[in-house]
Protein backbone atom coordinates (compact mmCIF):
# COMPACT_ATOMS: atom_id res chain seq x y z
CA UNK A 1 0.00 0.00 0.00
CA UNK A 2 1.64 3.67 -1.18
CA UNK A 3 0.85 6.75 0.80
CA UNK A 4 -0.57 9.34 -0.83
CA UNK A 5 1.31 12.03 -1.29
CA UNK A 6 1.08 15.34 0.76
CA UNK A 7 0.51 18.02 -1.05
CA UNK A 8 0.09 20.93 1.71
CA UNK A 9 4.04 19.86 2.47
CA UNK A 10 5.13 19.95 -0.47
CA UNK A 11 4.04 23.24 -1.45
CA UNK A 12 4.72 24.66 1.76
CA UNK A 13 8.63 23.04 1.20
CA UNK A 14 8.83 23.93 -2.52
CA UNK A 15 7.96 27.57 -1.44
CA UNK A 16 10.39 27.88 1.56
CA UNK A 17 13.39 26.22 -1.05
CA UNK A 18 12.32 29.49 -3.03
CA UNK A 19 12.45 32.18 -0.76
CA UNK A 20 15.40 30.65 0.81
CA UNK A 21 17.00 30.81 -3.10
CA UNK A 22 15.69 34.71 -3.07
CA UNK A 23 17.31 35.53 0.28
CA UNK A 24 20.17 33.75 -0.79
CA UNK A 25 21.18 35.31 -4.60
CA UNK A 26 19.83 38.81 -2.86
CA UNK A 27 22.96 37.61 -0.56
CA UNK A 28 25.13 36.86 -3.37
CA UNK A 29 24.09 40.45 -4.14
CA UNK A 30 23.14 39.01 -7.85
CA UNK A 31 19.64 40.14 -7.31
CA UNK A 32 18.99 42.97 -5.79
CA UNK A 33 15.92 44.60 -3.07
CA UNK A 34 13.96 45.41 -5.98
CA UNK A 35 12.96 41.78 -6.62
CA UNK A 36 10.91 41.63 -4.01
CA UNK A 37 8.21 44.71 -5.50
CA UNK A 38 7.79 41.84 -8.38
CA UNK A 39 7.26 38.68 -5.65
CA UNK A 40 5.13 40.96 -3.04
CA UNK A 41 3.08 42.31 -6.60
CA UNK A 42 2.11 38.48 -7.35
CA UNK A 43 0.97 37.54 -3.56
CA UNK A 44 -2.46 36.68 -4.62
CA UNK A 45 -1.31 33.85 -7.04
CA UNK A 46 -0.91 32.09 -4.02
CA UNK A 47 -4.57 32.25 -3.18
CA UNK A 48 -5.22 30.78 -7.00
CA UNK A 49 -2.92 27.44 -6.27
CA UNK A 50 -4.24 27.06 -3.16
CA UNK A 51 -8.01 27.30 -4.51
CA UNK A 52 -7.14 25.31 -7.49
CA UNK A 53 -5.41 22.68 -5.12
CA UNK A 54 -8.88 22.49 -2.93
CA UNK A 55 -11.08 22.20 -5.88
CA UNK A 56 -8.49 18.98 -7.68
CA UNK A 57 -8.54 17.55 -4.13
CA UNK A 58 -12.37 17.87 -3.89
CA UNK A 59 -13.09 16.53 -7.59
CA UNK A 60 -11.21 13.71 -6.89
CA UNK A 61 -12.72 12.67 -3.59
CA UNK A 62 -10.03 12.98 -1.32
Amino acid sequence: MTARPRWGALVLSVALVALGTLLLLNNFQVLDWGVWRQVVRLWPVVFVLGGAWLFLRHARGG
